[in-house]
């Protein structure tokens, strides 16, 4: 049964891919019909675009996320048929890469885009193309919907999307993962933590593991290798360390699914005899894939991912943010495709050269060339219209009329000082290169863009995983590392006008913190849909890292 529902969701992926200028039409005309009545659709002639949508792009302008704010605020506040038709009982919050998190409406026809693949066709990848992948067992999902969620003046929930779908499928949790639903309920990140270390390592047959973003797994197997034996004390007792922070009822409840297993704690206990590196598939014999982004910024976190991992393959599943769903990897070996994933919004493209401009052009889908940039344009269920994402991707080729897109960096996110222009894939490459031979495995790193030095510099601050000295010329290192990447960066170090990089290494713990400050400033967010921030653009966060420099 399941292999036949697994089929049949790719099928009709398939059938959209095929036919995807119709399918990103239909959805143009399906929000413009959904939402004509609205004080938007009304400015605008929703009604009569829906019978004309070749009209689209000409009579609607581009849009950034400011130009609805005062709309959103409004919608927040409890207004009706702003943007969209009827309520709006959750905001989405961005993750704030690019600074402050933004809220997005999100109403159940744009949140049931979502619940679609994440339940569904996403999961069907690995299980009809990865041995294993479709054996009858749970997974370990580390998400989370814990604790009361802000609301709005007008009574909307506020999270990130990832809580708000999780929240619609809680009946099919007992099915899918190996943590109870009491336990993504919890408010205590180390608490939830834990327990879904604990279900899962009880459960020999779990089949698969799963973060939204990498850095969250790889501090999630950490925390497994360190509290090891912590945890094996659970499953050979039946208990529940003391140490957690949960309630009485929630401790007592969950109890009652922890019958003492003296046998599975004695493999686990053989499973790491050899030590902790490439210990998950030794711990779990059906493992068959774990889940989670290593594309763009994320690819930093892969070599730490294969300390506890070893071959295991890594599923990037798909290309999505809070506005909508992008794109579905279909590759697993070539995590950095996405075939675009029509229906889930309409997309227009903007053209690279093009994007300066206050209202470029856009071009179809069927425009697009391979090998070529584009910033991404959506309309989605959600009341974003027109809006320019400021994601830049490129056209790696195509899957019957869908693109393939390659995400390549987000726009705000590039240093540009002097005119160089290093994108993130730029400054992650050279950091790698630089820090790999020195024998130090990364944490994180992020950088920031000295303007006040002469001439201008990169300033790089890292966190490394080991105490060893490292080599005093890795400055310079890096330096010819970030020359070998981005032409115009070696161009102009040779004529002076950048300045040789500036390597800052951090205090143990740095970025961990980092996540929580910035936690705190971002309404609704959740530790497990937090983006690294690759760029530091404000001043009071280059000082707390400063603070944070080792002695």
């Amino acid at each position: 049964m399941g292999r036949a529902r697994n089929r049949l969701l790719l099928r009709r992926f398939e059938q959209e891919c095929r036919h995807a200028r119709a399918v990103n039409e239909a959805a143009l005309v399906e929000i413009l019909t959904a939402n004509a009545e609205t004080e938007f659709g009304r400015r605008h002639g929703f009604a009569a675009l829906a019978k004309t949508p070749d009209r689209w792009s000409s009579a609607v302008p581009l849009h950034h996320h400011a130009d609805f704010a005062a709309d959103i605020a409004r919608m927040a506040a409890g207004e009706r048929d702003v943007l969209v038709a009827g309520d709006v009982p959750f905001f989405a919050v961005t993750s704030g890469s690019t600074g402050a998190g933004k809220l997005v409406p999100t109403p159940p026809a744009h949140q049931q885009t979502f619940v679609r693949f994440y339940s569904g066709v996403i999961p069907a990848v690995p299980a009809l193309r990865l041995p294993g992948g479709e054996a009858p067992h749970r997974g370990m999902a580390l998400l989370s919907a814990g604790g009361e969620l802000p609301r709005t003046p007008g009574g909307a929930a506020i999270g990130s999307a990832s809580a708000g779908g999780l929240r619609r499928v809680r009946r099919l949790v007992p099915l899918l993962w190996t943590s109870p639903w009491p336990v993504f309920e919890l408010v205590d990140v180390a608490s939830q933590w834990y327990l879904h270390a604990l279900f899962a390592l009880r459960e020999p047959t779990t089949r698969f593991v799963w973060a939204v973003f990498a850095p969250q797994l790889v501090e999630w197997l950490r925390m497994v290798e360190e509290r090891w034996p912590e945890l094996l004390r659970d499953i050979a007792d039946g208990g529940i360390s003391a140490a957690l922070d949960i309630s009485a009822a929630t401790r007592a409840e969950l109890a009652a699914a922890l019958p003492a297993d003296p046998g599975r704690a004695r493999a686990l206990e053989a499973a790491v005899a050899p030590g902790f590196r490439g210990f998950a598939p030794r711990a779990w014999p059906w493992l068959s894939y774990a889940m989670t982004v290593i594309t763009g910024s994320f690819a930093a976190y892969v070599p730490a991912l294969r300390h506890h991992l070893g071959s295991l393959p890594i599923y990037t599943s798909c290309y999505s943010a809070s506005e909508a769903m992008i794109g579905l990897n279909l590759e697993i070996e070539r995590p950095e495709r996405y075939v675009l994933t029509p229906g889930t919004a309409c997309f227009e493209l903007i053209p690279l050269a093009e994007h300066g401009a206050a209202q470029p052009a856009t071009i179809p889908l069927a425009a697009a060339e391979v090998g070529q940039c584009y910033e991404v344009v959506l309309t989605n269920r959600g009341g974003l219209y027109r809006y320019r994402l400021r994601d830049v991707v490129r056209i790696e080729g195509w899957h019957h009329e869908a693109p393939i897109l390659s995400f390549q960096w987000r726009l705000g996110t590039m240093l540009d000082l002097v005119g160089e222009k290093s994108s993130e894939d730029h400054v992650l490459s050279a950091v790698t290169r630089a820090v790999g031979p020195a024998g130090a495995s990364m944490i994180d790193y992020t950088i920031f863009g000295d303007t006040r030095a002469t001439p201008p510099r990169y300033v790089v601050y890292i966190e490394l995983a080991d105490d060893a000295g490292v080599p005093a010329e890795l400055e310079a290192e890096l330096d010819a590392a970030l020359r070998a990447e981005n032409r115009l960066y070696a161009e102009f170090r040779r004529g002076e006008r950048l300045g040789p990089v500036a390597l800052v290494r951090l205090r143990q713990g740095t970025f961990e913190a980092l996540a929580r400050r910035r936690l705190e400033a971002i309404t609704g967010m959740s530790l497990a849909q937090l983006k690294p921030l690759r760029l530091v653009q404000d001043e009071g966060t280059r000082q707390w890292l400063e603070e944070q420099r080792r002695a």
